[in-house]
């Protein structure tokens, strides 16, 4: 065992630990609450457009403010149509995307607190331990995947230095190859058979 495999186990502990600890409601709540507020804000999108437009008139205020811009300095090509029709679309766009935002933020709030609602009720009596043993399984499952994909970018660009006799770049690689723990990550994980060095 090296550096490396203390490192990698330090990492998976912690891991392991976070995710005992917020179990596997809490860590999935984030990720439906997310879904969730991104097809609200796709479905609800449009009909907060029209209400900043009309309400605020937010569509006109951002048109004006395009079309103060001086865009004849940069072009003098451009017409009046032209520019014009393009602070239009940027108006457009701006809407739109601060329509969204509102949206998505203001759904994934209100779904996180559902949620946590749900989360306190289930959690309870006998499914306590099983809802912490899965939020321990998908994290340590979540730090292993982080540390596969390290190994793939990193272990090449290791190589490419060390040939190009680069001392620290050849150190780490040594560490690396000799890693007890990356070579199990290697050994049960299909991504990296085609990394030489790793396996022995």
């Amino acid at each position: 065992m090296n550096i490396l495999d203390l490192i990698i186990a330090v990492f998976l502990l912690i891991s392991a630990m976070t995710g005992f600890k917020k179990g596997f409601l809490g860590y999935s709540g984030g990720r439906i609450s997310n879904i969730a507020a991104t097809a609200a804000a796709l479905f609800f999108n449009n009909s907060m457009s029209a209400f900043l437009g009309n309400f605020f008139n937010l569509s006109s205020l951002v048109k004006a403010e395009c079309n103060r811009i001086p865009v004849n300095n940069i072009s003098p090509a451009l017409s009046p149509s032209a520019v014009a029709g393009a602070g239009t679309r940027l108006a457009g766009i701006i809407v739109t995307a601060v329509s969204f935002i509102i949206v998505f933020v203001v759904s994934r709030i209100i779904f996180l607190m559902i949620w946590k609602k749900v989360a306190a009720w289930l959690n309870r009596g006998a499914l306590t331990l099983p809802n912490q043993l899965g939020g321990l399984l998908i994290m340590v499952a979540k730090g292993i995947v982080i540390i596969v994909v390290l190994l793939v970018a990193v272990h090449p660009i290791l190589q490419t230095l060390s040939l190009h006799k680069i001392t620290q770049a050849a150190m780490i690689l040594a560490y690396l190859q000799d890693s007890a723990l990356a070579g199990l990550l290697f050994k049960i994980s299909p991504h990296l058979i085609f990394i030489p060095g790793l396996a022995n």
